[in-house]
């Protein structure tokens, strides 16, 4: 019983140090997994941006690192929507959208975006309205209005196309 009291700081020093190595290891491992993913951010900015064929570029890189397949599948899906090929954005966006989201939450706006214009213009309006309807009932995360805001023809806007 002598022995426990002056081994008790050893002890202590020993669980402190363990407990700083894993949080190191831990920040160590998830800083080098998001500079994995660096492509993936480049691909969504440069897609953000309009610039389709950066977003092409940065998406092929991403695929040749092993990042995560839904995740560029879901912006291939995107940048075949926006370039006017809905053939190959549909297979694309109808799996990103059943699947799980990339980041947890609810449906994605920008996938739902896509689906119901593209099923929108090919009258396929039973998907459309499936898909409206599972977005819109979702709750929302942020405060944007379900429209474009002030000056948005909303849903006046798809009748005229």
């Amino acid at each position: 019983m002598g022995e426990w009291p002056r081994r008790w700081p050893v002890i202590v020093l020993a669980l402190g140090l363990a407990v700083g190595t894993a949080a190191v290891a831990w920040w160590w491992l998830g800083r080098r997994s998001g500079a994995r993913e660096r492509h993936l951010r480049a691909a969504s900015r440069a897609l953000s941006a309009g610039r389709l064929e950066d977003a092409a570029a940065e998406l092929g890189q991403a695929h040749e690192q092993g990042e995560p397949f839904g995740a560029v599948e879901r912006l291939w899906g995107l940048v075949y929507a926006r370039a006017g090929r809905p053939d190959d954005a549909l297979p694309r966006l109808w799996r990103a959208w059943e699947g799980p989201r990339v980041g947890g939450g609810g449906p994605d706006p920008e996938v739902a975006e896509a689906l119901a214009r593209i099923t929108m213009e090919r009258f396929a309006l039973g998907d459309a309205v499936a898909v409206l309807d599972r977005w819109a009932t979702t709750p929302r995360r942020t405060p944007s209005p379900w429209c474009g805001g002030p000056g948005s023809t909303g849903v006046s806007e798809w009748a005229s196309r």
